[in-house]
């Protein structure tokens, strides 16, 4: 994939286009938002060592609240937030919405990896960004390209699930596809990734989204082209509710897919690795993984 296509991919970033680009303070953040990224900070925690001095990379960052909050959290990593569609205005407003001395945003992944210069990086995340992108493989391959990516290098992907589900809403922000857990598989197998835990989340939003789409094909309703991200009105007292709701939701999913219990989501998350974990005799790489995890 040429840069020219690269930056072509991330036309309709999620947060950008949900937040009409202007700065949503963090007590008028939509509880999802919220809810993933308390979801985000644990997964995290349980599969990556991010020591002093770490480097990682949030690709597709939109209007970088997660990645900011993810930065409080380790003071002594180096954070690097990537997304074509920002400006420098945008940059500079994001800057002063969420201050943190070890959050550099740039406009593309080259000018990233120019900042990095010899530097490797630990972590990726990818939250809500392939689904965005036509040639989804060819865009994990393109990334794997880069000198900071090493063999080491976890992954985080998160995208929207089962293209039934498909909707109005879909079309609105950008999307090409919505995935199934296998799909999702495939798709990393086929650029050369490992995944090591691949699971839905989120399932109490699924009965929302089938109400949407049965207003949208049996009744012929066309919603407003937003989403309750842009209309959040920053209810405090109803944010926390939903957001101990969608925490509770998550948790139930993560520990019943450990099990190999796989309840359906409106999201699917998958941490995988560039590289084939090394596994010592009679352990799995997943339990090598988990013996340092922390609990849900």
């Amino acid at each position: 994939m040429e840069a020219a296509s690269l930056g072509e991919a991330f036309r309709y970033p999620m947060d950008l286009v949900e937040s009409k680009q202007r700065i949503v303070p963090l007590e008028n953040r939509h509880p999802w938002e919220l809810a993933r990224l308390e979801a985000i900070k644990r997964i995290i925690r349980e599969f990556v060592q991010l020591n002093p001095g770490a480097n990682i990379l949030d690709v597709g960052c939109g209007d970088s609240f997660l990645i900011s909050q993810v930065a409080k959290e380790y003071p002594d990593a180096n954070f690097f937030a990537v997304d074509t569609a920002l400006t420098p205005e945008l940059v500079e407003a994001h800057a002063k919405a969420w201050p943190a001395k070890n959050l550099a945003t740039f406009q593309d992944l080259e000018s990233a990896g120019r900042s990095l210069g010899d530097s490797k990086v630990s972590l990726i995340l990818l939250l809500d960004v392939i689904e965005h992108i036509e040639e989804d493989v060819e865009f994990l391959r393109h990334l794997q390209t880069f000198p900071f990516v090493t063999d080491n290098t976890t992954i985080i992907i998160t995208v929207p699930s089962f293209q039934a589900l498909f909707c109005s809403h879909d079309k609105f922000l950008g999307h090409h596809r919505r995935y199934t857990n296998r799909m999702l598989n495939e798709r990393i197998a086929k650029a050369g990734l490992h995944p090591m835990k691949t699971a839905y989340f989120f399932s109490s939003l699924l009965p929302s989204r089938f109400l949407q789409l049965l207003k949208e094909k049996c009744l012929k309703f066309m919603p407003k082209l937003t989403s309750g991200l842009a209309e959040w009105k920053g209810n405090k007292a109803l944010a926390s509710v939903l957001k101990r709701v969608l925490m509770f939701d998550f948790r139930v999913n993560w520990r019943l897919n450990r099990i190999g219990i796989n309840i359906w989501g409106l999201s699917n998350i998958t941490v995988c690795k560039t590289a084939q974990p090394k596994v010592e005799a009679g352990k799995s790489p997943v339990a090598k993984l988990h013996l340092r995890k922390e609990k849900l």
